[in-house]
């Protein structure tokens, strides 16, 4: 925290003031109410094969929210979990609540398989094995979700279904709307990487270069910065004695080794990538404690370290801390196996209209499904106009599907 504290000291008041609402944050997430129900779903372990296994269950985890379900008319608004617990993604999409009101929405979320408290077996030992993991796939989970918006159809007699979901979890909505039109009128898919995943992506090089211009856009110095530092990375596990001083700069738990080279430089990207992404407009928890506008205040912290030091790759360091670290600062070193498990999820979303029923917006000042995130004071124009356009869309399409209207 002191070492925090000492690297925002002489920033702008705005940044200050911003800083100090993150002891406000834990308070509420603007807006969301607890659930009206937590309940569990006996939930088909394999829903594709007639094998013994095929009539086995586990219990799903459901959150419920029925306050603006007045006269029980409304249609059913469904969050497809994503890969973590369940609260994590209720906490974080207040767009559903706000919005709720309008429809007279009954709020369901789901848990994904093998996330939170949704363990087939109830054992992570018996779950997390090769042979376990078999039945971990977003075909099964959609499948899942099918038989929970099922069972509320039938049970609430529901005639119309919004899915809602962001990231993973917005392709997994997007899958929803495709695999059961039957059952999904409507899908709201938020920064989506669809593209990824069917092979029409622009290269993941790209992807880079927009977090590079995010830093930029802050100040021309730190892509500068970050570049150096990379390279004096590279250039210092040339020199004698380089597992110390490496160890020191990015305050490692374990002393370096050239074994975790690459997994240090991965550490460091991902931290970028991921500020890029949360790059919201006030203090969030979503990825980690962190304050608002986080490429400002990496990109400050980075420049504050080479007024001080004028050694890059402490100030590549520095930046990267905050996001493991958050603006609390309670670690007293940094263990990147645990802070960082290297995957491919470089992500990228559609960036223009498919047909007239595949809508794309565009939220120019916009962060990792910030539309999904419930109203707040700090929101720029560009995603106050995003929501009233998909408010509008959503209307428009269960009107359409109302009056016996295809959507596809």
């Amino acid at each position: 925290k002191q070492w925090y504290q000492r690297r925002v000291r002489g920033h702008t008041m705005r940044l200050t003031a911003l800083c100090l609402l993150l002891f406000l944050a834990p308070c509420c997430t603007w807006g969301v109410p607890q659930p009206t129900r937590k309940w569990k779903f006996d939930a088909t372990l394999d829903h594709f094969s007639y094998s013994p296994e095929s009539a086995e269950t586990f219990v799903l985890r459901v959150f419920e929210y029925d306050s603006h379900w007045t006269n029980k008319s409304g249609p059913l608004f469904v969050y497809t979990g994503n890969e973590g617990p369940l609260e994590s993604f209720y906490n974080n999409t207040g767009f559903m609540f706000d919005i709720a009101p309008q429809f007279n929405a009954l709020i369901v979320f789901i848990e994904h398989r093998y996330y939170g408290e949704s363990i087939p077996w109830g054992s992570a030992e018996a779950a997390f094995t090769p042979d376990g993991l078999r039945y971990l796939s977003s075909m099964q989970a959609t499948a899942d979700f099918a038989d929970v918006i099922k069972y509320y159809k039938e049970t609430y007699n529901i005639d119309q279904v919004v899915s809602f979901g962001g990231s993973y979890g917005g392709m997994l909505t997007a899958w929803m709307r495709l695999r059961y039109p039957q059952l999904v009128d409507v899908a709201l898919a938020a920064s989506a990487p669809l593209p990824m995943m069917a092979k029409t992506a622009k290269p993941k090089q790209k992807f880079f270069e927009i977090v590079t211009s995010d830093f930029g856009a802050v100040n021309k110095r730190c892509p500068v910065v970050t570049r150096d530092g990379f390279t004096k990375l590279y250039e210092t596990v040339k020199l004698s004695g380089y597992e110390d001083i490496i160890t020191s700069n990015f305050r490692l738990c374990k002393r370096f080794n050239m074994s975790q080279f690459d997994h240090l430089v991965g550490w460091v990207r991902n931290s970028m990538l991921m500020m890029a992404m949360v790059d919201y407009p006030y203090p969030a928890e979503f990825f980690g404690d962190l304050p608002a506008w986080p490429v400002t205040a990496a990109c400050n912290l980075m420049l504050d370290e080479m007024d001080e030091s004028g050694d890059e790759m402490r100030a590549l360091a520095v930046a990267a801390g905050l996001f493991y670290n958050g603006t609390s600062g309670t670690k007293e070193c940094f263990d990147i196996y645990e802070d960082f498990i290297e995957c491919a999820d470089i992500t990228g979303g559609v960036l223009e209209d498919v047909n007239p029923t595949v809508k794309a917006i565009i939220i120019k000042e916009g962060a990792h499904h910030l539309d999904l995130r419930g109203s707040n004071p700090e929101d720029p124009q560009s995603v106050i106009v995003a929501r009233k356009q998909e408010v509008a869309l959503i209307k428009q399409w269960l009107n359409e599907a109302r009056d016996g209207k295809t959507v596809f």
